[in-house]
C-alpha cells in the first residue's frame, strides 16, 4: 500500500483537497468509527491502528450486500446513489462536482444519470417557457 498526499482529482493540479459536508447521520457514523478498537489517525482501521486496504473494503462490503439481501454493489454504485440524491435535494452541478470531486464533464458523463422519472419535469419547465413567450 502506497499513502498519498493528495485527492484522486487533485494527483496533477493540487487544490488543497475537498471538502464533505458532515451531516448529522454522517457524525453519527462518525461517533461509531471513533469508538472502534486501536488508536489510529484513520476513521476505520483495524485494531493495530493500520487502515482499512481496499481489498478487505471490498470483501466486506460484499459479504453484508450478501447478508441484507441486497444486490451487490461497489464505490461507484454508491456515489451514483449520492449524487442522485443531490440532484433530488436541488443541489446544482457546480456543488455536486465540489462535494465528489469530479469535474462536470466527468459528473455528468458517469455519475448523472437522466431517465423518465424526469421527463415530466422537463415537460412542464417546455410548458411554462411556450405560455411564458406567448403571454
Amino acid at each position: 500500500m502506497r499513502e498519498v498526499e493528495y485527492t484522486k482529482n487533485e494527483r496533477t493540479n493540487p487544490k488543497g483537497g475537498r471538502l464533505i459536508p458532515i451531516t448529522s447521520e454522517c457524525q453519527e457514523a462518525l461517533n461509531i468509527a471513533e469508538k472502534l478498537p486501536g488508536n489510529s489517525e484513520y476513521v476505520f482501521h483495524h485494531p493495530n491502528g493500520k487502515p482499512i486496504l481496499k481489498d478487505s473494503y471490498l470483501y466486506y462490503l460484499r459479504r453484508r450486500c450478501k447478508s441484507l439481501g441486497i444486490p451487490i454493489s461497489n464505490n461507484h454504485a454508491f456515489r451514483v446513489a449520492f449524487n442522485a440524491r443531490l440532484i433530488e435535494a436541488g443541489v446544482d452541478g457546480n456543488e455536486r462536482c465540489l462535494v465528489l470531486g469530479h469535474s462536470m464533464q466527468t459528473n455528468e458523463r458517469h455519475y448523472s444519470f437522466s431517465d423518465r422519472r424526469k421527463v415530466d419535469d422537463v415537460k412542464a419547465k417546455l410548458n411554462n417557457l411556450k405560455m411564458a413567450s406567448t403571454a
